[in-house]
């Protein structure tokens, strides 16, 4: 049996800043595993800056401001959840903050490295 739209959205936000976070685990250590295996630590952009480090500072950038938008739109979510009652829609909104905003520690707890950590 399909289940309406409605019922799956609340569980969605919910877990969507952790969705955020793996997306951006599997990108971040897949650019630097290639970067490793392909040498890009060695060729230098800009003064000390590789072309590794260059493209995991801007994945990180990325990841945050990714984080940001999803905190940001959570905050402002004031509309109803369609959920069964307003007790349970509250729930949802208030849990959905919150992981959100603890996706986003764990995001710069995990991926904060690529600013000062040797990239191989």
């Amino acid at each position: 049996m399909k289940r309406p739209a409605r019922e799956i959205r609340p569980l969605v936000l919910v877990i969507s800043g952790f969705l955020l976070w793996s997306a951006a685990f599997l990108a971040i250590y897949g650019a630097q595993a290639t970067g490793c295996s392909l040498g890009w630590d060695a060729r230098m952009l800009f003064g000390p800056i590789s072309v590794q480090r260059a493209l995991l500072l801007v994945l990180f950038a990325l990841v945050l401001v990714g984080h940001a938008a999803l905190v940001m739109r959570l905050n402002g979510r004031t509309g109803p959840v369609e959920t069964a009652d307003a007790e349970t829609a509250d729930f949802m909104r208030t849990t959905a903050r919150r992981l959100a905003l603890i996706a986003t520690a764990a995001s710069i707890i995990c991926f904060g490295g690529v600013v000062w950590l040797s990239g191989c």
